[in-house]
């Protein structure tokens, strides 16, 4: 199967200095489509895996230097350094989101247990 010819790294990737892109910004700057970075994520497969963002894991994020290299060019010293630091205040945000949600749970759980004694027969309150 004949190489797909690859056209140079779109102008874009040159300026950028923030530490992740959107799936849609690493296929533009990589000339592949989108469906091919989300065949890449959901496979392991691919030359570059993305950073998982949310509860679901459902948001991709491109490590900017992951990008960078795939395309032929040398990592920004300064995007490595703000990488590391927004993977952990990721990691921190989504253990601070897991957390509060848990908690409303928890919340949750104990309210429907209150509501269903309530119709239980026998119940000594009834429902308002």
């Amino acid at each position: 199967m004949p190489r797909r010819s690859r056209r140079p790294a779109a102008p874009m990737l040159s300026t950028i200095t923030k530490p992740l892109l959107t799936t849609a910004e690493a296929a533009m700057a990589l000339s592949y489509s989108v469906a091919t970075l989300r065949h890449w994520a959901n496979s392991g497969a691919g030359p570059i895996q993305p950073h998982r963002i949310g509860e679901a894991t459902s948001h991709l994020r491109w490590r900017t230097n992951d990008v960078r290299e795939l395309a032929g060019l040398p990592p920004l010293p300064e995007v490595a350094r703000h990488d590391e630091k927004a993977t952990r205040d990721e990691d921190e945000a989504r253990a601070t989101r897991e957390r509060r949600l848990r908690a409303e749970l928890t919340t949750l759980r104990q309210t429907c247990a209150r509501i269903e004694a309530l119709f239980k027969p026998g119940a000594t309150e009834q429902p308002a």
